[in-house]
């Protein structure tokens, strides 16, 4: 058994909001803080070596000031990752670039909105290899876009401006973001309406909209698309309701169409869990966090497919929760590693817990302050 390893920030306050966002990429991991000095923001990385995590640097904005909410989103692919800083520029938002080189990362690049309708620029972000999408939820009556931007030698240019085909007012298209390859999702996610998520794919240097997903038995209030990842030919869409149970929808690609495959459920869901807002897939194995369950202690659920049948193979507590931690706020993967962040804990000080797989366990075991799957 594989013991959830939790990690800390070295110069760690309260209301740092420490793991409110987190991401993996094999042996390195990063932790956005987005309430550091003043809201001002940071994000930190860890490197693996053998079973030990270690931070490797603590990443700022060289430009960064009070309310930028720098850490507000990561994402990391290699050696490269993108912090998203919504609140900087008084809300137009911005999101950095950082590259390693050894064992010290730099700042490549700040990327801004190139469109002034649309602000809170950075609020979700996602990379893979040399490119990066970028979410501006509000703006434009909160209609909402995201932006392609692409990487070539140390140059980052934006690529494509993506809206929604049928994109209108309080939308707020971007308010979760993925990409894989040259596939992005971007969901949508509106408290009146039923969400939908829309599939993009790159064919040379244009962006087209390949489908626009919506769940069975949608209906107002679901917020379906709060929460979205993507892996390849499969994309998991979370619904997240404080008023209902919250579910969980898998979709796979053949050719060009996109079917739902599976609806993934909690066994003990409960009303206000929020299960749903925190989605993360990797391969055959998904991710589902339920950060408000007992009273905001928070939960994360794994699934595992076999064929085209997804099945919850275990739900992830940790050994020290308390009310308010929201531990599964923020999820992610990278094939046999996962990340939890709760950024709740300790006045919102924060933590995360990182676990790797081990030999998987019955159906349905309950694993406390550990991980086994």
């Amino acid at each position: 058994m594989s013991n959830l390893v939790q990690i800390t920030a070295s110069d760690r306050a309260l209301e740092d909001f420490f793991g409110g966002s987190v991401e993996i990429s094999g042996d390195t991991a990063i932790v956005g803080a987005s309430g550091r000095n003043a809201n001002t923001g940071a994000a930190y990385i860890y490197v693996r070596n053998g079973t030990t995590w270690t931070q490797q640097a603590e990443l700022i904005a060289n430009n960064g000031v009070s309310g930028d909410l720098f850490g507000i989103s990561v994402a990391i692919s290699g050696d490269i990752v993108i912090v998203g800083a919504s609140g900087k520029n008084a809300m137009s938002g911005a999101a950095y670039i950082y590259v390693r080189s050894g064992t010290s990362w730099i700042q490549q690049a700040e990327l801004t909105v190139s469109d002034a309708f649309y602000n809170s620029f950075g609020s979700s972000v996602a990379i893979s290899s040399n490119t990066a999408i970028v979410g501006a939820s509000s703006g434009n009556a909160n209609t909402g876009a995201a932006y392609i931007y692409v990487r070539n030698g140390t140059i980052w240019t934006e690529q494509a401006e993506l809206t929604a085909s049928e994109g209108v007012s309080n939308d707020q298209f971007g308010y979760s973001v993925a990409i894989s390859g040259d596939t992005a999702i971007i969901g949508f996610a509106n408290e009146e309406k039923v969400g939908k998520a829309y599939i993009y794919t790159r064919s040379g240097t244009t962006w087209t909209e390949q489908a626009k997903l919506t769940a069975s038995g949608g209906a107002l209030g679901d917020w379906f698309g709060a929460a979205v990842a993507i892996s390849g030919d499969t994309a998991i869409i979370g619904f997240a309701n404080e008023e209902k149970v919250g579910k969980a929808y898998i979709y796979t690609r053949s050719g060009t169409t996109w079917t739902e495959q599976a609806k993934l459920t909690a066994r003990d869901g409960a009303l206000g869990d929020w299960f749903g807002a925190a989605v993360a897939i990797s391969g055959d194995t998904a991710i589902v966090g339920a950060y408000a369950k007992n009273s905001y202690t928070g939960a994360a659920y794994i699934y595992v497919r076999n064929g085209t049948i997804w099945t919850q193979q275990a739900e992830i507590v940790t050994s020290d929760g308390t009310s308010d931690d929201a531990f599964g706020a923020a999820v992610a993967i990278s094939g046999d590693t996962t990340i939890f962040g709760n950024h709740g804990k300790n006045s919102y000080t924060g933590a995360a817990y990182i676990s790797s797989r081990s030999t998987p366990p019955s159906s349905g075991i309950k694993l406390d302050g550990s991980l086994d799957f």
